[in-house]
């Protein structure tokens, strides 16, 4: 009723005269809890004190009209008007001040919060209480502010104030969410050495971060511990270890928690669902996974977009490309809005099946919801018409990524040199990479690699040696790949010389590898250099098997050069 009415005093002094004539205390603040709007609670608040109501005011209510300015993000509003305005009204008490304190720290500025708790003492003389120490270290660690929050919390002991097991469960939960696993091992003894019971949000952090940090069968001892402490698991600690073992691809124990959770008579919940269904599709168990799926709602749990998206890609990636477009059509049915997780996996399930038309309306379907590509999404449709073969397509798309602001990383001008190069424009995959560097984005040792390889292919020997040269200028180290190809390139054009002196480079660089020397081998044994031929067909016996290349290579040269195989002799 307060809420349709106008901020004016009339119209709400007209709201109020429709509730009974004497109002309480419990109603009027249960009247406060129910507002969020500041201004119209201090509206009220005077209007209530008024001559013609005249209800007195007292600290409860106090605190309920300050709680409004609190949660509404308005908390240092709220401390301006305790000290001009209420404070002559009703005398502040803890609770007040932890009215204000709740506010910085939903502000996510706790620093201030300390600025709160000094003027209480030393202005009001007003001791915080453990509700106070405990508002104070949740925003600090929500905030991030780890040392303030240890120091906080050990001067909070040390000064003798009495800690329970809220504040532990904080500070457990602080330390693994930020990987500091041993800290809060440490501190869940020091729980229990100091005579205090954990609660399940207690165990539950800690497993948590055990399962985050992949220490799986220390999660499931701790899973047995609850147990045989009398502490009864929840359905978070079954979620976090489902999804902790789905992640390791270890669903069928993933499974059996899922049915010790029903045997349980916990009620199973989307997120817990979503977790097995996730795990099992990373174990590529699709069958298994669909299952599940259907249980979950056939038992009347309903699917967020995050179970959707989630089915949408898993399937996607298995090639399941018409059970994830059911999927699809099946959000669209509930009223639920894609996101760009979602189209972006449809989009790279329809690219992999070379379905580049489908693919392209999925995209227009994704502008027209309003959901913005970005550069993954754009990446997966240039490959996809690369492979497809429309390079110049590929390269439309890329302007269009360019001008819609979205910024291309080192793997979009990879897949564009490699599209260019495989289609034989090896000007255009220079130009490419050109652009790359105007940029400012570094090219890696595949965009090198791959346009070296494609120079060399071209017999375009001249400039695949100065992109060879640049690379090495700019603390790029060649890979095995980017030499292979060059000392081929060199080879094949008659520079066979050239080809041996970059290959001892190679082998000085410590990348040599076995497919380099056969093909070495193939070009030495072409110039009739046995000898040479022979030592790198030994070096590579002493690797491992050589290749049947290699072995024609050598034993068709000594017949034709009446040499005796060496092989033989020994």
């Amino acid at each position: 009723m307060l809420h349709s009415s106008s901020s004016s005093s009339h119209s709400i002094e007209a709201a109020v005269g429709r509730l009974r004539r004497e109002i309480s205390t419990d109603a009027v603040v249960k009247i406060f809890q129910c507002l969020k709007d500041a201004d119209l609670a201090w509206e009220l608040f005077q209007c209530l004190s008024s001559p013609r109501f005249g209800f007195q005011h007292s600290v409860h209510t106090g605190n309920a009209l300050l709680d409004v300015f609190a949660r509404t993000k308005r908390h240092r509003e709220a401390g301006n008007l305790l000290k001009n305005e209420l404070a002559t009204t009703f005398l502040p008490d803890v609770e007040t001040w932890n009215v204000l304190i709740t506010g910085y720290c939903l502000a996510r500025e706790p620093e201030e919060a300390f600025a709160v708790i000094r003027e209480m003492e030393e202005d009001y003389g007003v001791a915080p209480s453990l509700k106070t120490h405990n508002l104070v270290l949740h925003g600090l660690c929500k905030s991030g502010k780890v040392l303030a929050a240890m120091d906080h919390f050990e001067t909070t002991t040390t000064n003798g104030c009495t800690i329970d097991i809220h504040t532990y469960t904080a500070i457990v939960d602080w330390l693994a969410k930020n990987k500091k696993i041993q800290d809060a091992v440490a501190l869940m003894e020091k729980i229990t050495a100091n005579g205090c019971t954990p609660t399940i949000a207690t165990y539950n952090a800690l497993l948590n971060g055990l399962c985050k940090m992949g220490r799986l069968e220390e999660a499931i001892d701790l899973l047995r511990k609850i147990v045989d402490n009398g502490c009864t698991p929840d359905v978070v600690t079954y979620t976090s270890l489902i999804d902790g073992l789905g992640k390791e691809k270890r669903s069928f124990e993933a499974y059996k928690l899922f049915k010790e959770m029903a045997l349980r008579g916990l009620v199973l919940d989307t997120v817990c669902y979503t977790a097995l269904i996730r795990g099992l599709l990373q174990a590529g168990k699709i069958p298994q996974a669909s299952s599940v799926y259907k249980t979950m709602t056939s038992q009347g749990c309903v699917p967020d977009v995050v179970t959707l998206s989630t089915m949408i890609d898993g399937l996607c990636k298995a090639g399941r490309i018409g059970a994830a477009v059911r999927i699809f059509k099946s959000m669209e049915a509930r009223g639920l809005a894609p996101n760009e997780v979602v189209y972006s996996a449809l989009i790279h399930g329809l690219c992999k099946a070379r379905k580049m038309d489908c693919a392209l309306e999925m995209l227009a379907q994704m502008k027209k919801a309003f959901c913005t590509p970005d550069t993954i999404t754009y990446n997966i449709l240039i490959d996809g018409l690369c492979k497809s073969g429309d390079v110049e397509a590929a390269r439309a798309f890329f302007d269009e990524m360019l001008e819609a602001g979205c910024k291309p990383d080192v793997y979009t001008y990879n897949i564009l040199v490699s599209g260019f190069c495989k289609a034989g424009n090896t000007d255009a995959a220079c130009g490419v990479f050109d652009d790359m560097s105007s940029s400012h984005c570094s090219p890696n040792v595949v965009t090198y690699g791959t346009l070296i390889s494609g120079l060399c292919k071209r017999r375009q020997l001249t400039k695949a040696s100065l992109y060879f040269q640049h690379m090495k200028e700019r603390g790029c180290p060649p890979d095995s790949f980017v030499y292979s190809s060059l000392v081929d390139g060199l080879c094949k054009s008659g520079k066979l010389e050239g080809g041996c002196m970059l290959f001892d480079e190679m082998e000085r660089s410590g990348v040599a590898n076995s497919q380099t020397r056969t093909r070495l081998i193939f070009h030495l044994c072409k110039a009739n250099r046995v000898d040479e031929a022979v030592s790198l067909f030994n070096a590579i016996r002493k690797e491992g098997m050589p290749h049947p290349y290699a072995y024609n290579s050598i034993i068709s040269t000594l017949i034709k050069s009446a040499k005796v195989n060496p092989c033989t002799r020994r």
